[in-house]
């Protein structure tokens, strides 16, 4: 594995490259970005890993300084895989991110909803430097997880808006056995916590077994949030959406159109939010 901090040495090596997969993440990394990468090395053994604490992405009440940083342990990980990759480690200053600098603005019917909602600079700063990655590593495909739905949709809707011809790989989301989705920050939660946080996914496979029998959407998700905010939960958002362009669904028009949909959540638990998704079609 080669590690390259700067900008033209990443250049210079991917020079003579071709069928680049690249593999975005934000380090701390768990099982879940190795199932990414593992997908991406059906692809292709020319792989490109890059590790980013995006401060562009987190808003002034977010945990950007306490978001879990072990540079070293994720470098010991990416080695035991066994593959001939490129770890990209940039340097911040490098980036061309401060004020003055270019930005994404994403449109407000998918910057509004969700995440956005909640997180004011997510989306931008998340766009601008997944572009700034594109455009630097040139990559044939970028491999995206299905935890974060949002963001994989975004990204995906950035590369045909803007021609870009960067396939989208989608990799499924891996759970702990009790269900919880792998995350970076689960190493906030105690033991408690972990095995509460279990119920979000069982909350997902509950409404999904009530939409395949017919019930009413708005239904389901008014009684699941009143259910976990009983078990004191905060539910950020629990909504039912098209799984293509996040639109709101709603039962009449999706009764026939089952496998379009995807149920998303947020919520809090304490201090520590947590995401979660199922798509109905799986």
């Amino acid at each position: 594995m080669l590690l390259i901090n700067t900008i033209d040495s990443l250049k210079n090596y991917l020079n003579s490259k071709n069928n680049i997969v690249f593999i975005p993440t934000m380090g701390s990394l768990h099982e879940g970005h190795i199932a990414l990468i593992e997908l991406a090395k059906e692809y292709s053994d020319n792989l490109v890993v890059s590790i980013f604490v995006n401060p562009l992405q987190f808003s002034e009440n977010e945990d950007f300084d306490l978001y879990p940083r072990n540079f070293p342990k994720d470098i010991q990980l990416l080695e035991s895989l066994d593959i001939s990759n490129i770890l990209f480690i940039p340097n911040i200053e490098d980036l061309n991110i401060g004020k003055n600098s270019f930005a994404i603005s994403v449109p407000s019917n998918i910057s509004n909803i969700l995440e956005g909602s909640f997180r004011k600079n997510f989306l931008s700063g998340m766009c601008t430097i997944i572009l700034k990655f594109l455009l630097l590593i040139k990559p044939n495909m970028i491999v995206l997880g299905k935890k974060d739905y949002q963001q994989m949709i975004v990204i995906e809707q950035m590369c045909k808006n803007l021609f870009l011809p960067t396939k989208i790989l989608k990799c499924d989301t891996k759970r702990d056995i009790s269900g919880l989705a792998k995350s970076s920050r689960n190493v906030y939660l105690n033991i408690y916590e972990k095995q509460e946080a279990a119920i979000l996914y069982k909350c997902l496979l509950d409404i999904k077994s009530k939409i395949l029998s017919g019930t009413d959407f708005r239904f389901l998700e008014t009684q699941w949030i009143n259910n976990l905010e009983k078990r004191n939960w905060t539910v950020d958002y629990l909504s039912i959406r098209n799984k293509y362009d996040l639109s709101l669904a709603d039962y009449l028009k999706y009764k026939n159109k089952i496998s379009d949909l995807v149920i998303l959540i947020a919520a809090r638990l304490g201090n520590i939010r947590l995401i979660d998704n199922l798509e109905i079609s799986n």
